[in-house]
């Protein structure tokens, strides 16, 4: 990369982001297009190693229009994308402040969730043939649509749709409860490299997107201090493990829920892992929360433990994504 196609980089970064703080500008509209250049290699390095989410991603379409009940209009989910190794498709719906909305927009992608896991992703195909011939703009969605016959085999095929949101952490906190989404990741946790060609160019923009996260409601409007927050980072405050390496201990505990889990696993996954500060040469006890909503403590030897029916915040480190947890 010349100096100067760096120099246009960080310009243009720079200039989005100043576009950020202008009101009614939708950042996200002018993030994807760029973001699409990349973002199926970033899922694919961001999820190598992990048990569900592994496997090469295929962007299909940016701002893919989902059908409304009774008629021709639309929604749109920010990328839809294939995984072939996987047999799954996943929407990823991407925010770059904290507003979430009225929770409409997730629900909707529950709902189409559910019709895929019933019908397989056939509809997607039938949905835009009809919102095709009621539209004026007919030659956008005949674009669209041979975008999607590209991959018709899978989405046809699949009755697996994953969801995943790409938040600011002042966003992510709140999203940490919702047991229905497949992965919330912060722009911070997007991987350095992608591993090809344009990894150079993907390095300068990662690095500019990591801003989203430092500032805590990514409005200079309200005169918020605009430190960054590393509150559910949860690795930063673990000192007292001092003599086991922790991705020991992550790697151990993955193994133990995993296992406790069963059968159940995949259809019940952790959300969150957190662990106890008590255990300063040993391994910790810890608790989980699960997507199906329970809570759980465990002993340190991987054991539900049975004398409280959870552990005092007090005496646990942050949370730690269970996408995180063992994974990186």
């Amino acid at each position: 990369m010349s100096s100067n196609d760096h120099k246009f980089l960080d310009l243009l970064m720079n200039r989005i982001f100043e576009l950020h703080y202008i009101p009614k500008v939708q950042v996200e509209r002018v993030l994807s297009p760029i973001l699409s250049l990349f973002i199926a290699d970033v899922l694919t390095k961001k999820f190598e190693n992990h048990d569900i989410l592994s496997g090469k991603y295929e962007l299909v379409s940016l701002e893919f229009p989902l059908k409304k009940d009774n008629c021709a209009q639309s929604t749109n989910a920010d990328f839809l994308f294939v995984n072939p190794e996987r047999d799954f498709i996943a929407l990823l719906e991407m925010k770059t402040t904290k507003n979430l909305g009225n929770g409409q927009q997730l629900g909707k992608y529950l709902k189409v969730r559910e019709r895929v896991s019933n019908e397989g992703g056939g509809f997607f195909i039938e949905d835009i043939k009809e919102i095709t011939r009621q539209s004026k703009q007919k030659e956008k969605y005949n674009s669209l649509f041979k975008s999607i016959s590209a991959h018709e085999d899978i989405i046809v095929n699949s009755k697996d749709l994953k969801i995943f949101y790409l938040v600011p952490n002042a966003l992510n906190k709140r999203l940490l409860e919702e047991s229905n989404i497949d992965s919330i990741f912060t722009f911070s946790d997007l991987p350095e490299s992608i591993g090809n060609e344009f990894d150079p160019e993907w390095k300068i923009i990662k690095l500019a997107l990591e801003d989203l996260d430092k500032t805590k409601d990514n409005s200079h409007a309200t005169g918020t201090s605009h430190t960054q927050d590393n509150t559910f980072d949860g690795k930063s405050e673990l000192k007292s493990f001092n003599e086991i390496n922790y991705k020991e201990i992550e790697l151990r505990i993955r193994k133990q829920i995993i296992k406790y889990l069963g059968s159940d696993y995949p259809k019940v996954v952790p959300l969150y892992v957190r662990l106890g500060k008590k255990s300063k040469k040993g391994y910790p006890n810890y608790q989980v929360k699960f997507s199906n909503k329970e809570t759980i403590p465990f002993n340190h030897l991987g054991t539900k433990f049975t004398r409280s029916k959870v552990f005092n915040t007090n005496n646990l480190h942050p949370k730690v994504l269970w996408d995180n947890f063992g994974n990186e």
